[in-house]
């Protein structure tokens, strides 16, 4: 049986998917993964696509407004020492910052839905392999829910 890739998969540098170099090379890693059948390789590399996506979508928000929104419990100590956006959001837990983009309204519900889905079948802890059909299924969500619809500068 001969399956189609999405095509996001098949074409990452489409105008249409705002993606910028880095995403573009995750997805590209995420093919190469998911034609040689190595299925969590895919997830690691998409959901590394994604967390790139959320970094440039809270810049295009504004990195202090976003930090100075987040609850004191999740603040860290050394979090104001810090001078990049990497090192900044680093110290943060992914479904912190998911959350948080969405009470900013940087993502919308249905985006914190499925990015919420992504983050747990990400960490995947089951004995349960992942399949063909279980990643194409993510990119296509992944292609029609998260991605902005105009290019982000």
């Amino acid at each position: 049986m001969k399956y189609n890739l999405p095509s996001i998969l098949l074409n990452p540098n489409k105008f249409d998917y705002s993606l910028d170099d880095l995403e573009i090379t995750y997805l590209q890693d995420a093919k190469k993964d998911l034609l040689k059948k190595y299925y969590s390789l895919v997830s690691k590399s998409i959901w590394k696509a994604i967390l790139s996506n959320i970094r440039r979508r809270i810049e295009f928000y504004g990195t202090n407004d976003f930090i100075d929104n987040l609850e004191d419990s999740e603040k860290n100590i050394y979090f104001r020492n810090s001078h990049t956006l990497t090192e900044k959001l680093s110290l943060l837990n992914n479904l912190t910052i998911i959350k948080n983009c969405l009470k900013l309204n940087i993502i919308s519900g249905k985006t914190y839905t499925i990015l919420n889905f992504f983050y747990w079948f990400h960490k995947n802890d089951s004995n349960e392999p992942f399949l063909f059909e279980d990643i194409t299924s993510i990119t296509v969500s992944y292609t029609h829910l998260t991605l902005p619809t105009k290019r982000i500068v």
